[in-house]
């Protein structure tokens, strides 16, 4: 039937496109096979459609961090079909929610129900998606302002005056906001101290699918990297590593400056962690030296090596 519909509007109107969209996205699981399902059955929806609604704890009770499970699900679904997915109903309070709706009083994570944390959801949600398969965000009823629902409306309500919530923007700002520049290393010219090498390594738990393996083997040796960095500005420095048991201590150094503090990069067990370096000001656009100098290792560590996955400037 919903394929019958899809042929009669393309009749009139060639160039329509077409969605459907589950109601349960904690359930990944679900959502494929509801998706197989329409397409083995004759309807190939043009975008992938959830609901989201992350403060609900009537049908969600129990589940924990669910602005990862969202991306999570997102990721899935772009992934296995191939098709940008649209969240067609979303809605985060402002405030506790209270009678008909204090069932969706979930707090997620260091979203707090407040007019900044509703804000921040729609947000950090609308950014990341831009990268990563979503391609829109439907807040439902965002003008009902029955008491109600007044916590989850996009719109405020006072003596009879009607205001819109910072929500409001939070769509277009996500959509504005400059995206990170991300650089893998196994990518980037490099020099190295004296007599040290590296090597490009196969590793699927890194981006792109490879790591650069610095072979360091005592304190003071280094390796750089020049990093264009696109435009003058205020950068947030981060990077990706796999710490283990024979990695060293390291200090990184932008054009002769410490940037952040030395990390020890040792772990008995093999671990992926971002590292976060804090903000750096560049005057001028172009390229920059990367130095990753090696400055030590903890004492259960058996060697000095590095393996970078990739370096991250993000716009401040």
């Amino acid at each position: 039937m919903i394929q019958a519909v899809k042929e009669g509007i393309l009749s009139v109107d060639p160039t329509a496109q077409f969605s459907t969209h589950t109601a349960l996205p904690f359930k990944p699981a679900l959502n494929v096979a509801y998706f197989d399902a329409m397409i083995d059955n004759g309807y190939n929806p043009d975008q992938l459609g959830i609901s989201a609604y992350p403060s609900e704890n009537y049908l969600q009770s129990g589940v924990t961090d669910r602005m990862t499970k969202i991306k999570s699900l997102i990721s899935q679904l772009y992934t296995t079909f191939a098709k940008p997915v649209f969240i067609a109903e979303f809605a985060y309070p402002s405030t506790t929610p209270t009678e008909e709706f204090s069932g969706y009083n979930y707090v997620d994570g260091s979203y707090s129900h407040t007019p900044r944390g509703q804000y921040n959801y729609i947000y950090d949600l609308t950014y990341w998606g831009r990268v990563n398969g979503l391609i829109g965000i439907r807040c439902w009823a965002p003008d009902l302002i029955i008491d109600d629902y007044l916590s989850l409306s996009l719109f405020s309500e006072a003596d009879d005056s009607y205001a819109a919530k910072i929500a409001i923007d939070a769509i277009s700002n996500g959509l504005e906001a400059p995206l990170p520049v991300q650089f893998e290393t196994e990518n980037l010219t490099v020099t190295m101290s004296s007599g040290d090498t590296h090597t490009t390594t196969s590793n699927l738990n890194m981006s792109g699918g490879y790591g650069d393996m610095f072979n360091a083997n005592a304190t003071n040796d280094y390796i750089q990297y020049t990093v264009n960095v696109p435009e003058p500005g205020t950068y947030n420095i981060k990077y990706r590593v796999n710490k283990y048991n024979n990695r060293g201590k390291y200090q990184l150094i932008i054009d002769g400056t410490n940037q952040g503090t030395e990390q020890n990069l040792y772990s008995s067990i093999s671990t992926y962690v971002e590292i976060d370096l804090g903000n750096k000001t560049f005057s001028t656009a172009g390229n920059k030296l990367f130095r990753f100098k090696c400055t030590g290792r903890y004492w259960y560590s058996s060697g000095y090596k590095l393996f970078t996955d990739y370096i991250k400037l993000i716009p401040q």
